[in-house]
């Protein structure tokens, strides 16, 4: 029997594993027969799976304070700043399509990576085109858009964030 048969009635025989179709026992009894006794031994790639999901996650957890460390406080060029900024959306957005596609609760650690270097961005270009914009103003925006996203979605998280962040501006405002 070829090798890419077998390969795939292992993966039939588990699949009724795990929705059920059979009991357990008849698919591990079967799964032993056309292993050849060997089994299946999964677990190094699911370790290793797991291991570039906690780097994948701590890059993107250093990525927030470093992009936005880059973006705003560094004195670089219009040229830099769009593609730095760019560049980071791009990422974040790969993220956000690859954790929405495995239905991951991480999604939202690119989302917010998204936001916050949009607000910099924002506020970073302001200055590199030496525009004479009201900041607290470009503040106000983003803060209402993390509202409206928050309450669309429904993620209490960025609903919190907006309104601390108006709550912040007002403060600022008037002391």
């Amino acid at each position: 029997m070829g090798i890419e048969r077998k390969e795939l009635i292992i993966k039939e025989i588990q699949y009724w594993k795990e929705s059920k179709l059979l009991p357990a026992q008849y698919c591990d009894f079967l799964l032993m027969i056309y292993s050849h006794g060997e089994g299946l031994d999964h677990s190094n790639q699911k370790q290793q799976g797991r291991l570039w999901f906690y780097i994948d996650f701590l890059f993107l957890l250093l990525f927030i304070p470093i992009s936005i460390y880059l973006i705003l406080w560094m004195d670089i060029s219009l040229f830099m700043s769009l593609a730095l900024i760019v560049g980071v959306l791009a990422i974040a957005i790969i993220h956000v399509v690859y954790y929405k596609r495995i239905n991951s609760i991480v999604v939202h650690l690119p989302i917010i990576l998204i936001l916050l270097v949009g607000l910099t961005g924002t506020i970073s270009l302001g200055k590199v085109l030496d525009l004479q914009l009201n900041y607290y103003l470009i503040v106000f925006f983003h803060c209402l858009l993390w509202i409206s996203l928050g309450f669309w979605n429904k993620w209490i998280y960025l609903m919190v964030s907006g309104l601390v962040g108006l709550l912040i501006l007002l403060v600022n405002l008037f002391i």
